[in-house]
């Protein structure tokens, strides 16, 4: 039975391509290209993996020093703590290769195409020729390995240390050593299989990895979605009356979120030692994995949910507070907001959306008209800082709204302008922003002023519950 295939123009090429087939290369994440040190203290403080490169990169800040920085782009913050912020970032970004797996390092080899030693020279793998078969656990892996987890190891280094580690010390120099001087080659790679039925499903599991059956899709589950909605804008009505602030709602909220999800991973962690019984090793093995996997996701999505949440309320709660009956007064509701304030807000809007989506086809004059109503469920006392406060939600929620307009905007993958035509707006990074701190508010000024209800009932949807975990 055939196994994994690599091809290419050169030996090297083919290598390094069923290698890739195998497991993963070091590789920079793509999601990684923040420059100024705001922009990646933000991205890495939203998950465990860049907390912990900050700890160890040796950023040693107390707590309310952060929410300082994450509230402000423009903190004014020493040169010696950009760069550790920095070196956290890129050894957040760079995901370390896997190493040589053993059916790799112990395969037997097939290679064909041209092979020259001294004055012979065939095209092997061809009806006159047989492959040439190498043995790959009588040779030397190290410096191969050394290169591939350094993301070093080119075609041409692979090439040269194949032929020097691996087929010299299996088969010899042959007649004045090995050439491969063919234009194009494949590698095919075997067990070196016992006859016994755990190495044959082994086999089989090898053989499959460069075959992937087709991904049978999972069912979205959406019974919920509503119900929770509708609590939520109840309970943030409930305690808006009772004085409780927005932001202070908002975080109560994202409390109970994450205590929820929290749950959920105390119960998968409890999967461990569930795996089907009389498995192999290997089935066990790769349980165990999924589980620490999803457990580790819910950690974060956990994580997420509070700290974005405190992030947005050091910024809504920054207003100077004086006396007690302010700190329970409702906010003061606005009439009209002035073309100045609307153009402000709406250019850095634009700034944000543009930058994540690359569109600027989007209706101006539309985006002015939501906003003049939008920008009503901002309160009289928040108005003159609101273009500062949607900087700080923009950059607490980039990936965020990075994955909104790449799955429903411009040019997305389930974009549909007709039936919510906010996706494709940038006054939609305000609806979000509000969505995420006043949901009744807006509704309340939407309902009244825009004829389109049905638009922010569905844009609400794709920014709760329409994304995957970020």
């Amino acid at each position: 039975m055939a196994g994994p295939t690599g091809r290419g123009g050169s030996l090297g090429a083919a290598l390094n391509d069923l290698l890739r087939s195998q497991v993963t290369p070091r590789h920079r994440l793509s999601s990684y290209t923040a420059k100024h040190w705001h922009a990646q203290l933000s991205q890495l403080t939203a998950h465990p993996r860049g907390q912990q490169a900050l700890e160890d990169a040796g950023l040693q800040v107390t707590t309310k020093t952060l929410i300082n920085w994450l509230s402000d782009s423009e903190y004014n913050i020493r040169r010696s703590y950009r760069d550790i912020i920095h070196t956290a970032y890129e050894n957040t970004a760079i995901v370390p290769a896997d190493p040589l797996p053993d059916h790799i390092k112990r395969g037997q080899y097939e290679i064909s195409g041209v092979v020259k030693t001294g004055d012979d020279e065939r095209t092997r793998g061809t009806p006159d020729a047989a492959p040439l078969r190498i043995d790959g656990s009588r040779g030397h892996w190290d410096e191969i390995e050394e290169l591939w987890l350094a993301g070093e190891l080119t075609d041409d280094e692979f090439e040269d240390h194949f032929i020097d580690d691996v087929i010299v010390e299996d088969i010899g120099e042959g007649t004045d050593g090995w050439e491969f001087p063919g234009a194009s080659y494949s590698v095919e790679v075997r067990w070196q299989q016992a006859r016994s039925s755990r190495t044959s499903r082994r086999s089989k599991g090898i053989h499959s990895m460069s075959h992937p059956p087709e991904r049978r899709k999972l069912p979205l589950i959406a019974v919920y979605a509503e119900t929770a909605a509708n609590a939520e804008q109840r309970v943030t009505e409930l305690l808006g009356a009772a004085g409780a602030s927005p932001a202070e709602v908002h975080t109560l909220i994202a409390a109970i979120q994450a205590g929820a999800v929290e749950g959920a991973q105390g119960e998968v962690i409890g999967l461990d030692t569930q795996a089907p019984a009389d498995s192999s090793d290997q089935v066990h093995e790769g349980w165990l994995r999924a589980v620490e996997t999803i457990a580790g996701r819910l950690a974060h999505i956990a994580d997420r949910t509070v700290r974005q949440a405190r992030t947005a309320a050091a910024v809504t709660d920054t207003p100077p507070v004086v006396t007690r009956a302010e700190r329970t007064s409702l906010p003061t509701p606005v009439d009209s907001v002035g073309e100045d304030q609307a153009h402000q807000v709406l250019e850095a809007a634009e700034r944000v959306f543009v930058s994540l989506t690359g569109y600027t086809g989007f209706d101006r004059d539309l985006s002015e008209e939501i906003l003049a109503v939008v920008l009503k469920s901002v309160s009289a006392e928040q108005q003159e800082g609101y273009v500062r406060q949607l900087a700080a939600f923009a950059e607490a929620n980039r990936e965020r709204l990075g994955q909104l307009y790449g799955k429903y905007g411009p040019g997305g993958t389930l974009a549909d302008e007709r039936h919510c035509y906010l996706t494709h707006q940038p006054a939609s990074v305000v609806v979000c922003e509000r969505l995420d701190t006043v949901p009744m508010w807006l509704n309340a000024v939407w309902n009244d002023e825009l004829d389109a209800e049905l638009t922010l009932e569905r844009f609400t949807k794709h920014w709760r519950f329409g994304l995957g975990p970020s």
